[in-house]
């Protein structure tokens, strides 16, 4: 299986959405990313600034597609 050593990292600790290959970037896996940017408390943001800049660089890696949900839609209209 091509993407084994992904999936062995993945179990162990995690991966950050720019280690998943982006044919396997589902709308569940980049929601899933975008909650936790913005719920997460493993990264010390200092302020409201840092989680946007977080954020962003999580929906960088979003397929184009994706980005047009409307949970995200509706989750960034909340921050504006």
């Amino acid at each position: 299986m091509e993407h084994q050593p992904l999936l062995e990292r993945l179990l162990q600790n995690g991966l950050l959405i720019e280690e998943i290959p982006f044919e396997l970037r589902t709308e569940s896996i980049c929601c899933n990313a975008l909650k936790w940017g913005l719920n997460t408390q493993d990264y010390p943001l200092e302020s409201c600034k840092d989680r946007v800049v977080l954020c962003t660089r999580i929906m960088n890696c979003f397929p184009p597609e994706i980005l047009l949900t409307g949970f995200v839609t509706g989750n960034l209209s909340k921050f504006i």
